[in-house]
């Protein structure tokens, strides 16, 4: 009899182990479940709370340019265009490989450049130049390399600021050619597409003049404005004498 009570304890004492064991695996899992659905929920929650807003068209615009932050400069910059070509470089005509001979591939005494400041557009109205550069040295190949150094490090030594760099998208694209499909071909120099083009502003005496600095592996062009107002020349005509 002994012997039977005994077994008997301890299947119960195993019987009760096994079943203890269970519970715990059962409570271990299901606190587990809990744990990875509410590590879901959060992560969830952070991927939808981290997605960047997109940009709309009514971001852009154009506005007055704010010339208080630039310093006005006392540098020397000669007379207009201001900027010559770099040593082994030289500024081209409009139409031809030759050399100019007034300083600029084109002028005009009133129109203007598009700016950009990274977050608006303006409108530079004034006399504009045009340069279009080559390299002197027959068959050489462009050096974007020291153009770039050049002629920014020179802009920098006379006190003209980089405001921003334009490399126009496609919403870009649409806001500025919204009404004329050729406004950016006109007012913008270079391929303003494919590599950004710096922009520039000169706070001086002479006057309120800004650049754009255009250069790509083949070619390099700047665009000269010296800010000035429009003044309108159309008169009435004079009636005819009898």
């Amino acid at each position: 009899m002994k012997t039977n009570t005994t077994f008997e304890k301890l299947f119960f004492a195993l019987a009760l182990t096994v079943t203890i064991t269970s519970c715990g695996s059962s409570s271990d899992k299901t606190e587990a479940n809990n744990k990875d659905s509410v590590v879901t929920t959060t992560t969830t929650t952070a991927t939808v709370e981290s997605a960047p807003a997109q940009p709309t068209d009514n971001k852009l615009s154009f506005s007055e340019f704010d010339w208080t932050p630039i310093p006005q400069s006392s540098a020397q910059i000669g007379s207009f265009p201001y900027i010559t070509a770099p040593e082994g470089f030289y500024i081209g005509d409009k139409d031809s490989y030759d050399e100019s001979k007034t300083g600029y591939s084109e002028m005009k005494d009133f129109n203007k450049l598009i700016m950009f400041n990274g977050t608006s557009f303006y409108n530079a109205e004034g006399k504009v130049a045009e340069l279009k550069f080559r390299m002197k040295e027959k068959d050489a190949d462009w050096n974007q390399y020291k153009f770039d150094m050049s002629i920014d490090k020179y802009l920098s030594s006379i006190g003209a600021k980089l405001i921003g760099k334009l490399k126009v998208n496609e919403p870009e694209k649409e806001f500025l050619n919204k009404d004329d499909d050729m406004v950016i071909y006109h007012h913008i120099v270079g391929d303003p597409y494919n590599d950004p083009v710096r922009c520039y502003a000169l706070n001086h005496p002479k006057g309120k003049i800004m650049f754009q600095v255009f250069s790509n592996s083949a070619s390099g062009e700047i665009g000269v404005v010296e800010l000035a107002s429009f003044k309108q020349t159309v008169k009435a005509p004079k009636a005819a004498a009898q």
